[in-house]
């Protein structure tokens, strides 16, 4: 590789993780190639992308940023995985990857600039979508007013029930 795509290629990374909102290193030694379609098939479903990169270029990328450490403890072939829209979705469909093949390691990542751990990958994988947790949200505030009539009526509802056995207990005497 020449020297001038070398840098051109180190651009393209710093511009990734400077612009995104989730970005995860996976270790995929083992990986075969048709696994490795399909896991950029299933990330590309769900709204991420995968790119292999040279460990020595990905550190070039980083050095002296923000995002510097995610160059920490690098060894081996190393794929990123990137986002800019749902970080929850990508984590999902990383987590079902890593269950059915297990070959694939996911090594650190980051979340808005925040250092991310493979736990916490795994954490972020369990939490709701963002569309599903807007539709709870929404449900929750729908519920609020629901209840809050129901609280209204109940005292009129139960007033209604002593009258009408106060009415029966009259007529039976």
């Amino acid at each position: 590789m020449l020297r001038q795509q070398k840098e051109q290629v180190v651009e393209e990374i710093r511009n990734v993780v400077e612009t995104s909102n989730f970005l995860t290193l996976l270790g995929h030694r083992g990986l075969s190639v048709a696994e490795f379609t399909r896991l950029r098939l299933d990330l590309r479903q769900a709204g991420g992308r995968v790119r292999v990169v040279k460990n020595t270029l990905f550190r070039r990328a980083v050095d002296g940023s923000d995002q510097a450490f995610l160059a920490e403890g690098m060894a081996g072939p190393i794929a990123m995985v990137w986002t800019t829209d749902d970080p929850v979705s990508v984590a999902k469909a990383l987590k079902e990857f890593i269950k059915e093949i297990p070959k694939v390691e996911v090594k650190t990542g980051m979340l808005s600039n925040k250092a991310l751990s493979a736990d916490d990958v795994e954490k972020l994988a369990d939490m709701p979508t963002l569309d599903v947790a807007r539709a709870q949200f929404a449900g929750l505030l729908a519920s609020v007013p629901t209840k809050f009539v129901r609280l209204l009526q109940t005292p009129m509802t139960n007033f209604g029930y002593l009258l009408n056995a106060r009415r029966e207990q009259l007529e039976q005497a």
